[in-house]
């Protein structure tokens, strides 16, 4: 699951039921899910690319359709060249979730590809060595960002995913892509509520593609202060920051990296998903 936006990008690649709203008193259905490449080939057509393509110069003009195109096309890809299905917008209502749980998760849509990289080349400086850090993706939905973590040498990649549906999926797409020989690092994907997800002790950077509400948040900054160990070093990584105040409030982490800067929560407010804003926090000095 992922950051709330105003925009909501429409998409076909969903694995879940988007048609209708679930009963109040039932989960969403899941529905079987199709391989990235038949998606791929179903959805990204010449017909409909092109018609996606004149309808965006009319609405968006040439310079954001050209920028559009450049986004999606990438995004589809990695699944692509990996066999995996990552890509898709999917609802918190058409989730496999009870509705107290809707009411504190945010829709899943995985980081954007540019996003992962731009914040893993930010964190190799802080970190010094991934190898001392388990890294551990809060809503982890369909694995996208465990998988590149992978690829990066972390101690450990734990993903956690409330949703039944996206844990399923997260599982079948890193078995594919342990099978390609490319993961340098061991993968663990958790069925859990954020929420009750104890930390392990050690050195840890915590991932949030701001994935839930405020009162989760609250739970998973006190299952990181437990956590922490003398001599351990602990960073939160947050996207889309909405509730930074809160991490400040709890006096135990320090913020060493903002890039929420007024060029990109402007371009966020006026509605560029491709802005990405995010946060870096750390344990104070032991």
């Amino acid at each position: 699951m992922s950051r709330t936006t105003k925009h909501m990008a429409n998409s076909n690649l969903l694995t879940f039921d988007s048609r209708a709203n679930p009963p109040s008193n039932e989960s969403a259905i899941l529905y079987p899910p199709t391989r990235s490449k038949k998606l791929f080939r179903r959805d990204i057509n010449v017909t409909t690319f092109l018609s996606k393509i004149v309808r965006s110069l009319h609405t968006r003009g040439l310079a954001r359709t050209v920028t559009n195109c450049r986004f999606y096309l990438r995004e589809f890809w990695f699944d692509w060249r990996h066999g995996i299905d990552t890509w898709g917008v999917v609802s918190a209502r058409n989730m496999d979730l009870t509705e107290a749980d809707q009411l504190q998760a945010h829709h899943y849509e995985p980081t954007p590809t540019y996003v992962i990289e731009e914040v893993f080349d930010t964190l190799r400086p802080v970190c010094a060595s991934f190898d001392r850090f388990i890294f551990i993706d809060l809503g982890s939905g369909k694995g996208r960002t465990l998988l590149r973590a992978a690829d990066l040498g972390f101690q450990k990649v734990m993903g956690v995913e409330i949703s039944e549906g996206l844990h399923r999926i997260a599982l079948r797409n890193v078995s594919k892509y342990q099978k390609s020989g490319r993961a340098r690092s061991p993968i663990e994907c958790v069925r859990e509520d954020a929420a009750n997800f104890k930390i392990p002790a050690g050195n840890i950077v915590l991932y949030l593609y701001h994935p839930f509400e405020k009162d989760v948040l609250h739970k998973v900054l006190s299952n990181l202060r437990e956590s922490i160990r003398p001599g351990s070093k602990a960073y939160v990584v947050y996207i889309y920051p909405s509730f930074s105040e809160e991490i400040r409030s709890t006096g135990f982490l320090t913020r060493v990296l903002d890039r929420r800067t007024a060029t990109d929560m402007g371009a966020y407010e006026a509605g560029n998903t491709f802005a990405a804003p995010f946060e870096i926090w750390s344990t104070r000095a032991s």
